[in-house]
């Protein structure tokens, strides 16, 4: 079920009740139609050419969302998608932090620390997670997603999309 394919997984706290002292993807204000709808439009989408980031460079979260809501046009064929205001970079930055840091302080979010430790993902990596199954206050993910599925790959694209992509790329690989 395409839903279930990008659905993320509870991230449980050890004990695997189910309780309230165990985080899990609403924590991060996952929405599955959003994120169905995202991965709808990516995977009847021609796909990326292969090398398209390969040359971006690496950089902190609040840097490459900065980079991806300076994109100021819509891509080709999206009108659906709302173009970034110049507050939703500082917006967006203070609610995934502030999201990121009610998950680790609940009762036993030292698991969700674990779980970054263990798997290796840096706080920047982190961070673009949480911003991208964010609905608010700006949907992160219907933006990128809109210019990554795009046909467009120039450098504007790359400079722009890019960083976001190294560090999404990072976090979920």
């Amino acid at each position: 079920d395409e839903v279930d394919a990008v659905r993320a997984p509870p991230v449980a706290d050890g004990d695997g009740d189910g309780g309230a002292d165990d985080v899990t993807a609403s924590d991060l204000n996952v929405s599955a139609d959003g994120a169905a709808a995202s991965a709808a439009a990516f995977t009847h989408a021609k796909p990326p050419p292969s090398r398209c980031f390969d040359n971006v460079p690496t950089m902190p979260f609040v840097d490459a969302l900065r980079r991806l809501f300076s994109l100021k046009e819509r891509p080709k064929d999206r009108p659906d998608v709302r173009i970034p205001s110049d507050d939703h970079v500082e917006l967006v930055d203070k609610y995934v932090r502030k999201q990121w840091q009610h998950v680790i302080s609940k009762r036993n979010g030292g698991a969700a620390v674990a779980l970054q430790q263990q798997h290796g993902l840096s706080d920047d990596e982190v961070l673009v997670l949480v911003a991208y199954t964010a609905e608010q206050p700006f949907a992160t993910y219907r933006w990128f997603n809109a210019w990554l599925v795009a046909n467009r790959r120039d450098e504007l694209v790359a400079h722009h999309v890019g960083p976001f992509f190294v560090l999404l790329f990072g976090a979920l690989r």
